[in-house]
């Protein structure tokens, strides 16, 4: 049985491109997942989700090749999450389920009362990105900036 492997890619995708990934994805693909030259994966971003296949490994990064879409975007409900920022690992905790959930738009709001004053929101988009790439969901939330309650 083999898995379904899932990488978020940012940029334009449509049929035929031959694209570079990041240094992470590369590495991903491998040295965790050890994809072989040849074997194909799955890439997406908000206007659908692509076969791909891997077409030759450099030292930082990887070539692919996109061949055919296999899934166009989906109507989603327009959710929101007003949170104030609590400890690191039940904050990832939510972040990851409620991605899963569904929810569009995450908005820290810092309260008088609140234990925590900041939130680490390039490690909030990566959990993010993570859980759109493990629940097979296509569109990645925004995350706005830690706003005041006042």
């Amino acid at each position: 049985m083999s898995k379904k492997i899932r990488l978020y890619f940012s940029e334009k995708i449509q049929s035929d491109l031959i694209a570079h990934l990041k240094k992470d994805q590369s590495h991903y693909l491998k040295d965790v997942m050890r994809l072989k030259i040849g074997e194909t994966f799955s890439i997406f971003n908000t206007s659908g989700e692509w076969n791909a296949v891997i077409e030759n490994y450099e030292k930082n990064s990887a070539t692919i090749k996109i061949l055919k879409k296999v899934r166009s975007k989906e109507n989603e409900n327009n959710i929101w999450l007003a949170f104030s920022p609590i400890k690191q690992n039940p904050l990832n905790f939510m972040i990851q389920k409620t991605t899963e959930l569904g929810i569009q738009m995450f908005c820290p709001i810092l309260c008088n009362r609140s234990s925590v004053n900041n939130l680490n929101t390039k490690r909030v988009e990566k959990i993010i990105v993570e859980a759109c790439e493990q629940s097979n969901r296509l569109s990645i939330p925004k995350i706005n900036k830690l706003t005041s309650f006042k």
